[in-house]
């Protein structure tokens, strides 16, 4: 199997699961907006506010290391590609 294919994959699949992350992460802010509505309105406890902002803060989180491991993924397949190899006439000039 050629050593491009696995980080091709790798970033595919990243990918893949940054879209899911991203919805989660709209939703997720939703629920934080009723969440504060609801707690301002006396309807759930501070505890509830908290929850919400805590799973917002860890799906933040996920996205965050879903981006860098989809650009970690695509410079890998960068570098299996050949790039960043200089020629030796670049070199020499």
């Amino acid at each position: 199997m050629p050593t491009w294919i696995t980080p091709c994959r790798n970033g595919s699949a990243i990918n893949s699961k940054k879209i899911n992350q991203q919805q989660n992460l709209q939703l997720s802010q939703q629920r934080l907006v009723l969440a504060r509505s609801q707690y301002q309105a006396g309807a759930v406890s501070f505890q509830s506010l908290l929850d919400a902002e805590d799973d917002l803060l860890t799906i933040e989180t996920n996205l965050s290391d879903l981006q860098y491991n989809y650009l970690n993924a695509t410079m890998k397949l960068w570098l299996a590609l050949g790039g960043g190899v200089e020629k030796d006439s670049d070199i020499t000039g």
